[in-house]
């Protein structure tokens, strides 16, 4: 009776086939990897688009004093805070010209004024720091009914700490200050996901209001 051998591969086919293993895998990953990384931001993406935000910050641990500004603004007048002295009032700022997210977040505000206006918010005042004419001409472009002021020196934005909250280090982020009707600042948020709806901002905003 003859016994029988097990026959074992020999080292060098075994290194040959854990190197083709080894590139088959490491070709998946270079063909899959980015597309992978792309799905996981769109599905974030989506997922901050349909909540409508992505807050930073909220109701204010203890309300101060809003900061006192004039500005020159697109309509050719100069708005006050004072000019709203005993009104709650909505400072909108943003990244501005070149951020197209950021007029259309003033049109659907527009659109539903009366969401903000039920609550007991009269007035949303947008704040940009770019060049006047750049303002003018973005905001004729998309038919908006808000004068915008225009912060040129960036000095009220930066009393208000919005200076960096966004993606640019020099620019306001897409930031909300709630004023209540004494001029004190109830309630204070950044929304990175470039929109937040007449309805988020009320919700968001809870007792604040």
């Amino acid at each position: 009776m003859t016994a029988k051998t097990t026959q074992y591969p020999s080292t060098a086919a075994s290194r040959t086939r854990a190197r083709t293993k080894a590139k088959r895998g490491s070709s998946l990953r270079q063909t899959w990897g980015p597309w992978i990384a792309i799905a996981a931001v769109a599905i974030l993406g989506v997922a901050i688009w349909k909540t409508g935000s992505t807050p930073a910050g909220g109701a204010v641990a203890q309300a101060r004093s809003a900061p006192a500004f004039s500005l020159p603004a697109t309509d050719g007048s100069t708005v006050s805070l004072a000019d709203s002295k005993g009104q709650n009032v909505l400072i909108y700022f943003s990244e501005g010209v070149g951020c197209d997210a950021c007029f259309y977040q003033m049109t659907s505000l527009e659109k539903d004024a009366s969401v903000l206006k039920d609550a007991g918010i009269t007035k949303v005042i947008p704040i940009v720091v770019n060049p006047m004419n750049d303002v003018q001409q973005t905001v004729q472009q998309f038919d908006l009914k808000t004068p915008w002021l225009v912060d040129g020196d960036k000095s009220v934005s930066s009393a208000y700490n919005v200076i960096g909250t966004g993606m640019h280090a020099d620019l306001p982020g897409h930031s909300f200050v709630l004023i209540d009707a004494s001029g004190q600042i109830k309630w204070q948020m950044a929304y990175p996901s470039m929109f937040a709806s007449a309805q988020q901002l009320v919700k968001d905003m809870g007792n604040a209001i």
